[in-house]
């Protein structure tokens, strides 16, 4: 085998290398509550809104407060560093991502909406 193409064969064997370290600690799960507060790591955790009247957002710390319900019925505290996203309000389902960084408080570094389908329900004629 001629050296140019043993080079080349290391090269994309390296860069195969760094690509799956890369991603591998970029990855999280989805989990519940209690499997994030054990874990410390960032996951995933599908939820509905519950207790919508104690939701606030405090301007000058910038911070959304709201609780959520995980799928077997957790529920726990939630605070995200950034007002209410829109249709927050309207939203079916929430995946919040993030971590406890406190034993009691779920930190969202970001949340996704599943709103209702504007096609549910609806006969098709």
């Amino acid at each position: 085998m001629k050296p140019g193409k043993i080079i080349q064969l290391l090269v994309a064997a390296l860069f195969t290398v760094f690509l799956a370290v890369s991603f591998s600690g970029n990855s999280s799960s989805y989990t519940t509550f209690p499997d994030a507060r054990k874990s410390g790591n960032t996951v995933h955790i599908v939820g509905t809104w519950v207790n919508r009247e104690t939701a606030s957002y405090n301007p000058e710390e910038d911070v959304f407060s709201f609780s959520l319900q995980d799928t077997i019925g957790n529920i726990s505290p939630v605070k995200y560093h950034d007002p209410k996203p829109n249709d927050f309000d309207k939203a079916e389902k929430i995946v919040v991502i993030g971590k406890y960084e406190s034993p009691e408080v779920f930190t969202a570094d970001k949340i996704i909406m599943k709103c209702p389908s504007k096609y549910g329900d609806k006969e098709v004629k």
